[in-house]
């Protein structure tokens, strides 16, 4: 007696999606995965601009050396050739004054930091003291955190804000302290190789989607794009089937949900959304958005990799010609603004004008170069709030039905909602699926 390959059924095609196909496929399951999107990617992807017909991302995705689980997802697919580290030994900072420093991605480059007083680098040691447990910081914002640890505002404005809305996309005033905290010790407490960044310097579509794709497709398993889940049908705390919007319905031994919480939320049955904790807690989450301002210029108007900002309202800018390695016009740039929750209702035109007009305070060399072509995009709902009550929120990717799984960056990973945080979630549902596969293969056997 033989046990027939075990089938899956994952809905979603962002990171989380991909990477556990990926994953299961491994471990030997036929996958079928359903995208609702003509493009894979989730909320990493990219899109053709109209006017100069190029790839544009949706926004400035960033990697760190900590990011285990994503450069081994990354490897297997064979995408490595489309990153590229951080080339840059300093990371530039513009303080709120408009004075720019550099500082080096780790402990001793925080010592030196030009934005911490003497005061401040002192009060260091309690603060990587509270470091040893987490759990204690979980009900605290980082706000509340600094404060506690004696950070001055001073400190806060040019470092640890800039730090929390780069890592958390979200306000220190509401961003839970746990988060940026596991951000601090994995990231800038690791080594070297874990502390650098790693920079995209192709397009997300080629990063991800296309090799994802290939893979998977070579081995013999389904990508379903443009197929949307309408709904799951569940009898005896079990998946028994999902339905597309066709009404078509689809069966597996596994179901995984791979798509953001209030995608799941429209799929599920009320009658469990509202009896479940588990479905009904996703009500409560909120999540923060992102807006990123594009613009080409005819000239360089600065060369760093990237640079930081405490001055005005773009919290980060990007040389995207000098991370993809392009030396010649036009010169693209990205803004970012994250937490833009003020900005949702503000015009691309009023958000442009923003950047511009900081970019050439900023950068003396934008006045001397012609802006060709803008582009502004808003993210509404870029990611999960990091808020302390969402960490408590946060679900397992064991769901209350025992043949169906929920992953992505926003469940219980013990990280922030990153792009890491939704490889980890997929690598802790492929292990419930090895898992599961060998209790069948022991009564199989025993069977036999």
């Amino acid at each position: 007696m033989s046990l027939e390959k075990p089938e899956a059924i994952i809905i979603g095609g962002g990171f989380a999606g991909l990477s556990l196909a990926v994953f299961l496929a491994e471990l030997g399951y036929q996958i079928t995965l359903f995208e609702k999107k003509p493009l894979l990617g989730g909320r990493t992807y990219a899109f053709v601009d109209r006017k100069t017909k190029c790839w544009v991302d949706n926004g400035q995705h960033l990697l760190m050396g900590a990011y285990h689980e994503t450069l081994r997802f990354v490897d297997t697919i064979g995408a490595n050739y489309a990153l590229c580290s951080q080339k840059q030994e300093n990371v530039p900072l513009i303080l709120d004054s408009g004075e720019k420093i550099n500082f080096k991605n780790h402990l001793i480059g925080i010592l030196g930091l030009k934005a911490l007083s003497w005061k401040d680098k002192f009060n260091l040691i309690s603060l990587y003291r509270s470091l040893k447990n987490l759990n204690k910081l979980a009900s605290l914002t980082v706000r509340q955190w600094l404060v506690n640890e004696g950070q001055s505002l001073k400190s806060q404005k040019n470092f640890w804000d800039i730090l929390t809305l780069a890592t958390l996309n979200d306000d220190p005033e509401v961003a839970c302290a746990k988060n940026l905290a596991t951000v601090i010790k994995k990231g800038l407490l690791g080594n070297a190789h874990d502390a650098r960044m790693i920079f995209p310097k192709t397009n997300l579509n080629d990063l991800l989607a296309k090799p994802a794709k290939a893979y998977l497709e070579l081995r013999g398993h389904k990508i379903i794009r443009d197929s949307q889940v309408d709904c799951i049908h569940i009898l005896d705390k079990k998946i028994q089937s999902v339905e597309l919007t066709d009404g078509t319905e689809y069966r597996a031994n596994l179901y995984v949900s791979a798509i953001p919480f209030q995608g799941l939320l429209q799929i599920i049955p009320p009658g469990f959304v509202d009896s479940l904790p588990y479905f009904s807690n996703l009500k409560k989450l909120e999540t923060s958005p992102i807006v990123s301002i594009n613009l080409w210029y005819d000239k360089e108007i600065f060369e760093d990799f990237f640079v930081g900002s405490a001055y005005g309202s773009v919290h980060w800018f990007f040389n995207r010609n000098r991370i993809s390695d392009v030396t010649h016009p036009p010169y693209h740039y990205m803004g970012v603004i994250s937490g833009a929750r003020h900005l949702l209702d503000s015009s691309r035109d009023e958000i442009l004008e923003i950047a511009k007009k900081e970019i050439e305070i900023l950068f003396p060399k934008a006045k001397e170069a012609t802006l060709i072509h803008s582009l502004v995009n808003k993210e509404r709902e870029a990611t999960l709030s990091p808020t302390p009550a969402s960490e408590l929120l946060r679900p397992e990717v064991q769901s209350p039905f025992e043949n169906f799984l929920v992953i992505g960056d926003w469940v219980k990973t013990e990280l922030p909602a990153t792009i890491e945080s939704a490889v980890v979630s997929a690598k802790l549902a492929a292990e419930i699926a090895k898992a599961r596969l060998k209790i069948e293969e022991t009564k199989v056997s025993l069977a036999g």
